[in-house]
């Protein structure tokens, strides 16, 4: 199975095949199918292990493009093991784990060391470690400010907007972008967003199941199909749960909830530790009750 689209081939170079027979052998595991090199636009993470940078974006291609959030964090664990101080890795690996006590002891590694990171990972290590913060609020019950997720989302725009002004082509910070400037101003602000991204760098831009997933919050649900049945013959795997799921939102939009129900198992199914999907599962359970 190829990993990489060919949109990602855009972002990022290949290693040659003289490094990866290198990792195989170092890891004693499959070569990593991950972008390792930079290309000229995107992040240079100068100080950062080049085989941790492969798995920590490998990572992000796992979760954002694939839905396989167990391989994501295989990735961002090994990310770790390769370069023990690679903050950013920290961080992701704190927002994905499941365990709470290791998500709260990364969290404070990072923040301890916080002031040691260069400007551009400080953009995204500030939402990184916000994100943590929330999730501790939401668990203790505490009472979140009613502006709390605006201001949180206003602020990420525009630090990832600062980064990608002068790194573009970081894919997975492009994409988060996008997300925040859903969260922050909705479906039709991320689709133009989306739109004009592609304007002045490229009609080819990958980003994965967000057009679908916007265009269905929207009700236009013909462009919505047209758009997920795209992105399923892009990525090409059938052992990936993310067509499953956007299948799934797709019906929950539509009001079809037994096809949503389907559509929800069948991706956790193939990875239970989805947490998109656990969610929309429990929005679908949730519906069929009422």
């Amino acid at each position: 199975m190829t990993i990489l689209t060919r949109e990602h081939e855009y972002w990022w170079r290949w290693l040659s095949a003289t490094a990866l027979l290198w990792i195989a052998i170092f890891l004693n595991a499959p070569p990593v199918t991950a972008e390792a090199r930079p290309d000229h636009d995107g992040f240079p993470f100068a100080h950062v292990d080049v085989e941790a940078v492969a798995h920590y974006r490998q990572g992000w291609v796992e979760i954002l493009s694939y839905g396989r959030w167990s391989e994501a964090e295989r990735h961002y664990r090994e990310a770790i093991a390769q370069d023990p101080d690679f903050l950013l890795g920290m961080s992701v690996l704190a927002r994905i784990t499941a365990d709470v006590d290791e998500r709260n002891t990364l969290y404070e590694r990072v923040n301890a060391r916080l002031e040691e990171a260069g400007e551009y990972e400080r953009l995204l290590l500030t939402t990184y470690q916000q994100t943590l913060e929330l999730f501790a609020l939401r668990e203790t019950g505490a009472a979140i400010p009613d502006n709390y997720r605006r201001s949180m989302a206003a602020r990420a725009v525009d630090d990832y907007g600062r980064f990608l002004g002068s790194y573009p082509g970081e894919w997975s910070v492009m994409i988060e972008y996008v997300e925040w400037v859903h969260a922050l101003e909705g479906p039709e602000a991320a689709l133009q967003e989306i739109e004009r991204l592609r304007s002045t760098m490229g009609q080819g831009l990958d980003f994965s199941y967000f057009p679908a997933y916007f265009h269905a919050e929207l009700g236009q649900l013909t462009i919505a199909r047209k758009r997920a049945s795209e992105f399923a013959a892009r990525i090409d795997d059938p052992g990936s749960p993310q067509p499953h799921y956007l299948n799934a939102f797709l019906h929950y939009q539509a009001g079809d909830l037994t096809q949503a129900q389907q559509a929800i198992e069948r991706a956790l199914a193939l990875d239970s530790r989805h947490l998109l999907a656990q969610r929309l599962q429990g929005l679908i359970e949730r519906a069929l009750e009422d």
